[in-house]
């Protein structure tokens, strides 16, 4: 005996509910593994961002509103975000307390990051993306956003369209550029904006900290490259080296604030990298340590505290009267 035609239809009714069913299932799950995908694959770029050894881009000194002081580190740590077509670097930055090596600050920003020394516990932050930021030196939090401000005067150049808008520092606030020829000033301090005469010249925008490095010698000559130098240390009494003077190879003066402090960054072969520094008493070496290349310095105290290109210890600080090493870090 055959079906009814409603029972007929009633099959085909639930059939059709069980093709829906699965079909709303297999849409459930497939977003639900595009999620845990995507999500794992930018939970992986971010752990790369901050782990990953990268590429030392720049280091800043900075006086905190505690009276203490720390160093700024950026680097470009390698990874990108997945957008296609507009693959932005994530660039990373932490500060440290020169005192204790203590990391206070990290932070990852969608973009390249070129940071200078603001004011006490304030940083500024450049990015072609994400415009001028003024950063809360301990923390890293945003303060303000200078194209936000100036947007009270003009609409801000964009950093699309080919130049960066910010162009320079005039009483150490920063100036930008709108895009009707006209320059604006944001005050540091106050976040003040006020227009910029044309004639004004600017100071240019630091590049980011750099190591004083100097070849010229005591008595004259200038080190050159590639051979081991009698180097003393400067204001020595004798006028030029004796020839138990301490040879050092393609040697160069780290200046510091303390003229007394002779230190020298060598390298220890021509076919590596390694770099040592070397503190000098006249013409007799006090101490040596293995550092990167010095990309910027700063004496604390008895302690040079020094950012170098070395992603091993891009952060070392040692005692400058036995070249012991008090901390380092790196990302």
């Amino acid at each position: 005996m055959g079906l009814s035609k409603e029972e007929i239809e009633k099959l085909k009714a639930q059939a059709a509910r069980r093709t829906r069913f699965i079909a709303v299932g297999l849409i459930g799950f497939m977003a639900l593994v595009c999620v845990v995908f995507f999500g794992g694959w930018w939970l992986l770029r971010r752990h790369g961002a901050r782990n990953n050894a990268g590429k030392p881009s720049g280091a800043v000194f900075v006086d905190l509103a505690n009276g203490k002081h720390a160093i700024a580190v950026i680097d470009d740590s390698g990874e990108r975000t997945p957008q296609k077509g507009n693959h932005r670097p994530l660039f990373r930055i932490a500060t440290i307390d020169l005192a204790t090596g203590e990391q206070l600050g990290f932070r990852i920003v969608e973009d390249y990051l070129r940071c200078w020394t603001a004011a006490t516990n304030r940083l500024w932050c450049h990015g072609s993306d994400e415009g001028t930021l003024l950063l809360d030196a301990t923390t890293l939090d945003t303060i303000a956003k200078a194209e936000d401000l100036v947007a009270t005067l003009g609409k801000p150049l964009s950093g699309r369209d080919g130049h960066y808008n910010t162009i320079g520092l005039v009483d150490g606030g920063v100036i930008v550029r709108l895009n009707d020829g006209r320059s604006a000033r944001v005050d540091t301090a106050s976040l003040a904006v006020t227009p910029i005469d044309e004639a004004t010249k600017s100071e240019g925008v630091p590049s980011g900290g750099r190591c004083r490095l100097e070849r010229q010698s005591g008595d004259g000559r200038t080190f050159s490259d590639g051979t081991r130098q009698a180097v003393i240390a400067k204001g020595a009494a004798r006028s030029s080296p004796p020839a138990s003077a301490p040879r050092f190879l393609q040697p160069e003066f780290l200046v510091t604030s303390d003229q007394a402090l002779t230190l020298i960054q060598h390298r220890a072969t021509l076919d590596s990298d390694v770099t040592k520094l070397s503190r000098l008493d006249g013409d007799r070496i006090q101490w040596t340590a293995d550092v990167g290349a010095c990309q910027s310095s700063r004496l604390d105290g008895t302690t040079l505290v020094m950012a170098t290109f070395d992603t091993a210890t891009r952060v070392i600080a040692i005692d400058t009267g036995t070249g012991a090493r008090k901390w380092t870090f790196k990302f």
